[in-house]
């Protein structure tokens, strides 16, 4: 386990990490969130617990800024994960004033109007309810800087391939 104030996030992002009680980065993010900083496209797999979603996370955060609109998507393949996900890039970015929306199947899609009516600087979301937003134009992706595939593999299983 390493120090996150070691891995060159900012003071702000160590501040609420401290607060949140994240005391000990865990490995795959001591390897992942420098790569990310630097800009690196990254592909990596890690088991379940590991701290995969922090790791791509913290990489990312010192880059978003609060005042612009969307800039950062994390596709995942489930509504369960996609809550799961939100609700822990949620807790962080609330602190540091980044707006997180959730956007899934399941519900109706009204509710996800109220989202996007929101200035959200990360989207989390499932593949067939991004790309009806992007189809209907209510989710404007040209300024996303950051592109997440969150378990990846179990999209090509699920059939989200193309």
């Amino acid at each position: 386990m390493g120090n996150f104030a070691k891995l060159g996030l900012k003071k702000d992002i160590v501040d609420v990490l401290s607060k949140l009680n994240y005391k000990k980065s865990f490995e795959v993010q001591d390897e992942i969130i420098p790569l990310a900083m630097q800009g690196k496209n990254v592909v990596f797999t890690s088991r379940t617990g590991s701290g995969k979603t922090l790791a791509y996370l913290l990489g990312f955060l010192g880059k978003i800024n609060n005042k612009l609109g969307t800039q950062m998507v994390v596709l995942v393949p489930t509504r369960e994960l996609c809550i799961q996900v939100g609700k822990e890039i949620k807790k962080i970015g609330d602190l540091l004033g980044i707006n997180v929306g959730m956007l899934y199947g399941g519900r109706d899609v009204p509710g996800d109007y109220r989202t996007l009516s929101k200035k959200n600087q990360i989207i989390v979301g499932t593949p067939g309810r991004l790309l009806l937003h992007v189809d209907e134009k209510k989710l404007k992706v040209g300024e996303v800087k950051y592109l997440v595939y969150d378990e990846s593999d179990q999209m090509f299983d699920n059939g989200f391939y193309d």
